[in-house]
């Protein structure tokens, strides 16, 4: 599963890149919100995962571009800001979860995993690996919003 990854601070995006490969999908990651929606515009995407605050666009602009260009597409923010009412104003834009940063190894591994099962993506494929033949794991999705 192509996994859309929208964060500037280099360092967080590379190490949100590495655990998404080691999960077995590839990740596609942009610092800014202009290629990222550019690409967008062009592939699909199983999951996209922005931060809310780009210093290009802030969430409440750039999530329902995404929306529009990818309807079907899972979005879950990344933030570092924990607000309640931040919360509620991005999931009417039809965002699935919230995770505050930094999101642990085990939450991330959990929400691709979830989303690629939900998708019909292989759970930990290996590059050219046919998807159906990868062993089957139940996951438990520790918060509350991905559906």
């Amino acid at each position: 599963m192509d996994i859309l990854v929208i964060e500037d601070d280099h360092r967080t995006g590379e190490r949100i890149g590495e655990r998404i490969e080691r999960a077995g999908h590839r990740a596609v990651p942009y610092g800014d919100t202009c290629s990222a929606l550019r690409t967008t515009a062009l592939r699909p995407f199983g999951l996209i995962l922005p931060d809310l605050f780009l210093p290009d666009a802030k969430g409440h602009t750039i999530l329902p571009l995404l929306r529009e260009l990818q309807p079907e597409t899972v979005i879950v923010v990344l933030t570092g800001c924990n607000s309640r009412e931040l919360e509620l104003k991005v999931r009417k834009l039809g965002v699935a979860g919230y995770p505050i940063k930094p999101i642990g190894n085990g939450l991330l591994a959990a929400l691709i995993a979830h989303v690629a099962k939900r998708r019909g993506w292989p759970q930990e494929s290996k590059p050219g690996e046919p998807p159906g033949q990868h062993q089957q794991h139940h996951v438990h999705i520790p918060w509350r919003g991905i559906q």
